[in-house]
């Protein structure tokens, strides 16, 4: 069974040894409302909050909803990579694909293949 965000969501507080009076002090939520989240009380949580939390704990919205787990370092070593190859030219984007392609091919069973060049 999958683990459900609000389980997820007070696995990291514990993992933090924050408790919920804490956690409402740092992400600046309150008390009640984080208790309704690790309760699984709300259909559709603001993402703002959410994200706020999820900085407080050091990993991604997408870990609270059960994606990878990537923490506020990689996110921004990831930012940084992404933003300097925004500003490269077509040549070195197409050589960087290709480099990237066999990287990925030393690490995956099934091949990668860049099917459309931009």
């Amino acid at each position: 069974m999958t683990e459900a965000f609000g389980d997820r969501l007070r696995a990291q507080r514990r993992k933090c040894m924050l408790s919920l009076d804490e956690l409402a002090t740092l992400s600046q939520v309150s008390k009640a409302y984080l208790w309704g989240l690790e309760n699984n009380r709300f259909y559709r949580p603001s993402l703002e909050k959410i994200a706020t939390i999820a900085r407080c704990l050091n990993v991604s919205v997408d870990y609270l909803f059960g994606e990878r787990v990537i923490t506020s370092a990689e996110m921004a070593i990831d930012e940084k990579f992404c933003q300097t190859y925004l500003r490269f030219g077509p040549g070195r984007k197409k050589r960087i694909r290709e480099e990237v392609g066999v990287l990925i091919n030393s690490f995956c069973d099934e091949p990668y293949v860049n099917r459309r060049e931009y």
